[in-house]
């Protein structure tokens, strides 16, 4: 595909989206669903539809700084804002048959790639969004990732598979975007 094509399928994608205006949800079921019987598809197929719909809005706002899609892409930030957890139910800890307390504040790779796509897109549209999207999208990176990863050591950050290279390639990258730059980090 050239960039034309993947511009215009980007543009389609954001168009069927504003048509629609349904932001694909995530249903409480789908967690109780993974305790009870260990079934992740019906939760992680909304969960990656939400994730989708993001990163269609974000790119076709960068493209085309249309209201009706900011209106959109705001309310999905917003969604997934107040998402009880970035992660999917089957990176959660479990004990006694429920999620820990530590479930909401778990750093997994979908966490991780979360946390990095709202930081990117603060640092792409971030200015045309609204104040009040802009700052709850830094608390929950900061809670949600940063906080968690500075109070322990993760089990991810030994493994030897692609967990530690892509949450720490994410973390990092999250970093770089939202953390505020020192003066002397702008020297040559």
């Amino acid at each position: 595909m050239n960039p034309a094509e993947v511009k215009e399928e980007i543009l389609q994608a954001a168009q069927a989206y504003l048509d629609t205006g349904e932001i694909p949800y995530l249903p409480y079921q789908g967690y109780q669903e993974y305790l009870e019987s260990g079934n992740r598809v019906a939760f992680e197929t909304h969960y990656f539809a939400r994730r989708r719909m993001l990163v269609v809005l974000g790119l076709a706002y960068e493209m085309e700084r249309k209201a009706a899609i900011k209106v959109l892409l705001e309310q999905v930030i917003w969604e997934i804002c107040n998402e009880y957890t970035w992660c999917l139910p089957a990176h959660l800890p479990i004990v006694d048959g429920q999620f820990s307390s530590q479930a909401r504040h778990t750093v997994d790779l979908f966490a991780a790639e979360t946390g990095q796509s709202l930081a990117e897109l603060l640092m792409l549209v971030g200015g045309d969004l609204s104040p009040v999207i802009t700052e709850r999208v830094l608390y929950e990176i900061d809670q949600r990732l940063f906080l968690p990863f500075e109070e322990q050591t993760w089990e991810w950050e030994t493994k030897e598979n692609n967990w530690s290279a892509v949450i720490g390639g994410c973390l990092g990258m999250t970093a770089l975007y939202v953390l505020p730059k020192k003066a002397s980090d702008n020297c040559g």
